[in-house]
Parts: C-alpha cells; sequence; structure tokens
C-alpha cells in the first residue's frame, strides 16, 4: 500500500479528503507514492492490479514498462535457445559428412554404413537430406545462416572441375577444395558444405 493512509490522504485534483462529495478516494498502492484522487476526478480509468489495488497513471505506466521489459528478456533468451537449437541441429546433419584429406573417408562412423545395413536408400530421402543439410549449409559463431555466394558458388564449380575424376563420381575431394578455394569460401565453410552445396546445385541443375 501506499505510504499515506486512506483517512490522511487529500485527492490531487479537488483536495478533498475520503469522505468528499465526490466519492470513494483512491489512494496508490505503489510504496512511497503519496497520490490520491477520486475516481470522478480523474480523466482516465482507473487501473487495477489483480488484486484489486488501485495504481495512479504515473506508477500504472511505470509498472507497464518494467513488465515490458521482462517480458523482453524473456523472448530474447528465446531467441537465444532457438539460435542453438539450430546450430545443434545443423551439426547433428552434417557430422557424419566430414572426411580426412588423404583418404577421403569418414573421420568417425557411429553407425552402419547402408551396404552393411542392407538397406538401399530410397531417392526421397536422399534429397530431404540434401535439401536440409544445404539450408543449414554453414552457420556464424553467433547462430546466424551464411547464405552462399555467387562468387562461392562460382569456386565450387571450378574445384570440382579441376579436381573432380570423372571416372569415379563418389570421389571428389572435398577437403582438397575447400583448403584449395578456402580464400573464396567463408571462413565457416566445410568440405561438407561444400558436398551438400553440391549435391544441391546438382539438383536444382537437373
Amino acid at each position: 500500500m501506499g505510504s499515506v493512509s486512506e483517512e490522511n490522504a487529500r485527492c490531487v485534483a479537488c483536495d478533498g479528503g475520503s469522505e468528499s462529495e465526490s466519492g470513494k478516494l483512491l489512494v496508490c498502492g505503489e510504496n512511497e507514492c503519496p497520490v490520491g484522487i477520486h475516481e470522478r476526478c480523474m480523466v482516465v480509468k482507473p487501473q487495477f492490479d489483480d488484486v484489486g489495488n488501485f495504481y495512479c497513471p504515473y506508477c500504472a505506466y511505470k509498472r507497464m514498462v518494467c513488465l515490458c521489459k521482462q517480458k523482453g528478456n524473456k523472448l530474447t533468451l528465446s531467441a537465444v535457445k532457438l539460435a542453438d537449437w539450430i546450430s545443434k541441429a545443423a551439426a547433428d546433419a552434417t557430422r557424419h559428412d566430414f572426411q580426412n584429406v588423404k583418404g577421403q573417408e569418414p573421420l568417425l562412423t557411429p553407425r552402419l554404413s547402408n551396404e552393411d545395413e542392407g538397406v538401399q536408400r530410397a531417392p526421397q530421402e536422399e534429397n530431404m537430406d540434401a535439401s536440409l543439410s544445404a539450408s543449414f549449409a554453414a552457420l556464424d559463431r553467433k547462430g546466424t545462416r551464411v547464405f552462399w555466394t555467387e562468387q562461392e558458388e562460382q569456386a565450387l564449380k571450378e574445384g570440382v572441375k579441376h579436381f573432380w575424376n570423372n571416372t569415379n563420381r563418389k570421389n571428389i575431394p572435398w577437403e582438397k577444395i575447400c583448403q584449395s578455394y578456402k580464400d573464396r569460401f567463408h571462413s565457416s565453410r566445410t568440405a561438407a558444405n561444400l558436398k551438400d552445396k553440391w549435391k544441391s546445385m546438382t539438383k536444382n541443375a537437373s
């Protein structure tokens, strides 16, 4: 409740007390606020909280600003969590595609290959993987998506043309292309990003 009791408070508009002909005197419920005013003397609708405490226009405005700031902080935290989730999703989508420099074999293979499992993946599933990975092709350190530029796509085409042996489509040296053209790719690009982007480009071209 306010610092002034209802019995001793005076209306800031008419200077009347609680027994005035203007009706009941509303005393601001904010701590240290001395404002009291009759509802009939107000030019705006009085503001009450969930438990029925009255707040003068100034204190009601302060409470609204404070509430907006609290909600804003919650929205900011939600945005950070969303960016972190997107970053982890992108990492999971491309983790199994990382290759070493020499043998072009996966560095870590925690799951069996399609041949070992005896399962042939449907074209729709492969296209979905390529589309998903291309959509999250690269995220910078702040979790913001880095779009491919025309210069990067051109460098990728040149790299594939220069290093790829047409007799064996599966052995495109993505790591070598990534290192050889690193001055033309964004610093966040990996060999897996190049591979996924090439899949997306060739799919769209077909």
